[in-house]
């Protein structure tokens, strides 16, 4: 099936390579070069995090080194630039491309959705851990290095998976340790053992694709299939209906013979009436409803106006006309560089900065008088660092951008 998948048709989204990187038999199975890193770009994801989290605040969260983290003021900017990573939950409400992507593997999977993680240089999100759901890793910029270990719980259903609430005691060497590159795609299969971190030199940014298998897998049909029969009283005798709907109570147990016997009439009825047609019947309804709210979802924030002020490696930016920089490097008072912003009207802004900032600000304030600068042209290897920064200043209305004017890469 999941190979299916990836074959490359007219209007598919990824280009399935004859034969995987290593045997189909094992658990690792990473695909290289499946999908044009062009595919996805700076300018589409910042403006996927700032309509997302317009759209749903609790869509946006971040993780550092295993732990939740909480920035002030929810901003993401501060929270890359402290070593956290963002996760934009079902990204694909907000980012026409991944939207794409998921409507295309639902011609082979009941539902699929995104979720996006931005990890700084060197760091990780999360502890080791398996997924009650079949992801696949679409790795979009930079290099992430992936560690697969043994799998002890086969296929988990949901609160079944490890390394969630706690960590794993006995976690042993990982089976296979592999990077992916820009347009690698990695298939971690449900309840597969798995961590992640970011390489040293730049930040990462991938998509986890996600395949609820265990959500659509027939133990959880069956579970909501009695669940819908319960909750209509016409599906059941009038005795059983009302029997189903007692409390037990402290007083009940054990058990009676006559209680018993009750059990064994509502189990029969239920039994009687939940037939393959009738659950298939629940699942499509339920499908067509969840697929239903997923394009509504994805409608209504692509309908939102456009995020104004939103930085990104194509826009320009300069230092504001009525502001003045100076940038002071560590000295024997105080060994951090620090940057001062003054405005015409004396109004000062003195802000402690790190040495990758000094760099950034050095090319601004040498540039032409009023120049705008294209961000990517700004030094500093980490991108997003670069537009953490550039927008921590753009709100505190140190810097101006060009609004009128993308320059393509």
């Amino acid at each position: 099936m999941l190979r299916r998948a990836f074959v490359r048709l007219r209007g598919s989204v990824f280009q399935m390579p004859s034969s995987p990187v290593y045997p189909l038999t094992t658990t690792k199975k990473v695909y290289r070069k499946a999908f044009p890193p062009s595919a996805c770009t700076w300018d589409d994801y910042c403006q996927m995090l700032v309509r997302l989290a317009l759209f749903d605040t609790d869509s946006v969260f971040f993780y550092r080194e295993g732990a939740p983290y909480f920035s002030r003021g929810n901003s993401p900017y501060l929270a890359y630039l402290d070593g956290a990573s963002i996760v934009s939950n079902k990204c694909e409400r907000a980012w026409p491309w991944i939207n794409m992507v998921c409507h295309e593997l639902r011609k082979y999977f009941l539902h699929v959705y995104g979720v996006a993680y931005l990890t700084p240089p060197g760091k990780f999100a999360v502890q080791p851990h398996s997924d009650c759901d079949d992801v696949l890793i679409l790795q979009c910029k930079g290099r992430k290095e992936w560690e697969i270990f043994d799998s002890p719980a086969g296929q988990p259903y949901p609160g079944e998976e490890v390394g969630k609430d706690k960590p794993i005691e006995d976690l042993g060497e990982p089976l296979y340790h592999l990077t992916l590159e820009e347009g690698d795609l990695l298939l971690i299969p449900r309840g597969v053992i798995h961590r992640a971190r970011a390489l040293e030199e730049e930040g990462s940014l991938h998509i986890t694709v996600t395949i609820p298998s265990s959500d659509s897998s027939y133990g959880m049909m069956i579970q909501r299939g009695v669940g819908s029969l319960l909750r209509d009283p016409e599906s059941l005798p009038l005795n059983v209906d009302y029997f189903c709907r007692r409390s037990v109570h402290q007083g009940s147990l054990p058990f009676r013979v006559g209680v018993s016997e009750e059990i064994r009439e509502a189990l029969t009825a239920i039994r009687n009436k939940l037939s393959p047609e009738y659950l298939e019947a629940r699942l499509r309804e339920r499908v067509s409803r969840v697929n239903a709210q997923q394009e509504a979802a994805c409608q209504a924030c692509m309908a939102m106006p456009k995020p104004s002020g939103v930085i990104s490696d194509s826009s320009l930016v300069r230092i504001a006309y009525d502001v003045k920089c100076v940038v002071e490097r560590p000295n024997g008072e105080r060994n951090y560089p620090a940057a001062t912003f003054t405005r015409a009207t004396d109004e000062k802004l003195e802000v402690r900065i790190r040495p990758v900032d000094v760099e950034i600000l050095d090319s601004l304030t040498t540039a032409a008088p009023l120049a705008f600068v294209r961000v990517a042209d700004l030094p500093c290897r980490d991108v997003f660092e670069k537009i953490s920064v550039l927008s921590l200043l753009y709100d505190k209305g140190c810097i101006e951008l060009d609004d009128s004017e993308k320059v393509d890469l």
